[in-house]
């Protein structure tokens, strides 16, 4: 299966259209090699199903009564989905965030505050803890209904929203909740969670983490969720700041080195960066990611031999990374090992059509195997897909130079250079095509002397 994660979202709009018996019976083929635990769990769900489809069909049951345990099943369908998610994501994921869960805002609870807990909420709890997450969705809103003003009953509905996987509804109680408690941190940061995760709206999560640290100064998760929603904006350094924090208390630090490490390659210190993932991989030795990144330092410091069998381990765990395989055939290609290197770039245009990058070294490694016609073919494809490339008109200058076709090689030269006035192929070429036309032109010039067209 190419994309899990595709997969497990169908799969999870099957539940939301009520075809739970298709979406149970999917999940559970899914997860058959995937992890024994959730299987277990898929398959009990599974039974609950047919015990209640049972019941009903001999009429031991009323519609209501059947309502409410197939919506118990629809949402613990769902969570199971949610947990395969991030099982799916978890070693080979470049960023797994924080959240508070509500069974951790439940375990932090006193038993003083417990007792003082509206009896609706500590209902619900009971229910959420017991798999009747109808039963506890329906004590968390009667709540917010008796108690209008009730932060914890809005608080509580929007986090096990998001626990089963159901983030447009999550987010609308943390907003009603922050309405309530501007500063509720927690709220903030589950909310700047879903803007992350979800929504992609990387400023709103960035500030809704810096709106927790403002309202709760050490609350670490808000502090690794900043550094991801960083690293998603491409702003390197204040993620390393933030990681340096995680990593000095102690908090997802595991997480926090190898992700540190992320960074220190995206900013060029390539030393500190093979640092920080060495610790990481002790944690998660199987984590592709790391892995690649360590790959990514060697490739950039030039030492091309030995970085591909850390691409090679990469992509043997996690073959779903064209990144990954786009870079290994560049090495490859550095390396003249040609057909490896071609193979590599024919994979990733199989799933990256338009990495003009693949086009490009594709069509040079066509160009070093003499197969002049496909090279030729694959430079232009790279051009259409990224114009203001400078690189492949050079090659393709170059190709017209071989074939002695100089004034096509004359033009793709200079359209090369008007790209990139230092292109060092192209100047090259340029200088050689003009030279061979003029010694080309003069010898035409002689022979007309004698009488003689070409």
């Amino acid at each position: 299966m190419e994309n899990p994660q595709a997969f497990l979202k169908e799969l999870r709009t099957l539940v939301q259209q009520n075809e739970v018996e298709q979406a149970l019976a999917r999940l559970s083929s899914f997860l058959e090699e995937r992890s024994s635990d959730l299987l277990d769990e898929a398959l009990s769900l599974t039974q609950q199903f047919n015990h209640w489809e049972q019941k009903m069909r001999l009429n031991l049951i009323d519609h209501k009564e059947y309502g409410v345990a197939f919506s118990n099943v629809c949402f613990g369908t769902l969570r199971l989905i949610t947990q395969s998610l991030k099982e799916m994501q978890g070693p080979a994921a470049q960023h797994p965030s924080a959240g508070v869960a509500l069974s951790d805002l439940g375990a932090a609870q006193s038993v003083a505050d417990a007792s003082a807990e509206a009896p609706l909420l500590r209902s619900g709890r009971a229910k959420y803890e017991a798999g009747d997450y109808s039963g506890a969705l329906a004590d968390f809103d009667a709540a917010a209904d008796q108690s209008p003003k009730l932060v914890e009953a809005r608080l509580l509905q929007a986090m096990l929203y998001g626990e089963l996987g159901m983030p447009e509804e999550a987010l609308r109680f943390y907003n009603e909740t922050l309405s309530l408690d501007p500063g509720h941190a927690t709220a903030l940061n589950n909310r700047g969670l879903i803007y992350l995760e979800n929504i992609e709206n990387y400023q709103a999560a960035r500030q809704d983490f810096d709106a927790a640290l403002q309202a709760e100064p050490g609350m670490t998760t808000a502090r690794f969720n900043r550094a991801l929603t960083y690293m998603n904006l491409d702003e390197f350094e204040p993620a390393v700041r933030d990681l340096d924090a995680c990593i000095k208390l102690k908090s997802q630090s595991e997480q926090a080195f190898g992700l540190r490490g992320i960074c220190k390659a995206r900013l060029h210190d390539y030393q500190s960066s093979l640092a920080d993932l060495n610790i990481a991989l002790q944690y998660e030795p199987e984590n592709a990611t790391y892995i690649s990144t360590v790959g990514l330092n060697l490739y950039n410091q030039g030492d091309y031999a030995a970085c591909i069998p850390e691409f090679d381990r990469s992509l043997t765990i996690n073959p779903g990374q064209p990144e990954t395989r786009n870079l290994r055939g560049i090495a490859h290609y550095f390396l003249e090992n040609y057909a490896v290197a071609l193979g590599d770039f024919n994979q990733v245009i199989e799933v990256m059509p338009d990495n003009a990058y693949a086009w490009f070294f594709k069509g040079c490694c066509e160009k070093a195997l003499g197969q002049t016609a496909n090279a030729e073919a694959s430079l232009k494809h790279a051009i259409s897909i990224m114009p203001d490339m400078a690189e492949p008109y050079a090659i393709l200058g170059v190709l017209y130079y071989e074939a002695e076709n100089y004034d096509l090689a004359i033009t793709f030269c200079q359209s090369s250079l008007a790209l990139d006035n230092e292109q060092s192929v192209a100047l090259q070429y340029l200088e050689l095509a003009k030279t061979a036309k003029t010694k080309s032109g003069s010898g035409q010039s002689f022979l007309n002397l004698f009488g003689f067209k070409s």
